[in-house]
């Protein structure tokens, strides 16, 4: 690496259907990547260097996630959107095993971005032209 620049070093590379989210734990060995087409979000373990990815959560409905937060207890916050007549998008937490721990609708399909305070103890959703914040509980 020279100073001032920087490698990106692939990881998926022209596998995936519109990725549009990602999250890695404070480790680094843990990466989420949302791919919004295929309505999932992917888990790479880093294994002797190198990311091993599966499907951590399949969705059903809607369009697909495309952001994600990780708290500091491994829940993961995802923001789902849906078409542009729809009227709402969703968040759900996931554990870190990938089961659904609540949802919120959201008002307006199309969820882009979420962030957790540094305590966590609020979330905040860009979601079309609104921003949004709610206590966050997981």
């Amino acid at each position: 690496e020279q100073k001032g620049r920087f490698v990106l070093q692939p990881l998926l590379n022209q596998c995936l259907a519109h990725p549009s989210g990602i999250a890695v734990d404070e480790s680094g060995d843990v990466l989420y990547v949302a791919e919004t087409m295929r309505n999932r979000v992917l888990r790479g373990v880093r294994i002797a260097g190198a990311y091993h990815f599966s499907v951590f959560q399949q969705f059903s409905g809607m369009v697909g996630p495309t952001c994600l937060a990780l708290s500091k207890k491994g829940n993961l916050v995802v923001g789902r959107m849906d078409g542009p007549n729809s009227p709402i998008g969703e968040v759900a937490v996931l554990n870190p095993k990938g089961n659904v721990l609540g949802t919120l609708s959201c008002p307006g399909s199309q969820i882009v971005s979420l962030a957790l305070d540094r305590a966590e103890k609020n979330l905040y959703v860009v979601a079309g032209t609104k921003v949004f914040r709610t206590p966050f509980t997981h």
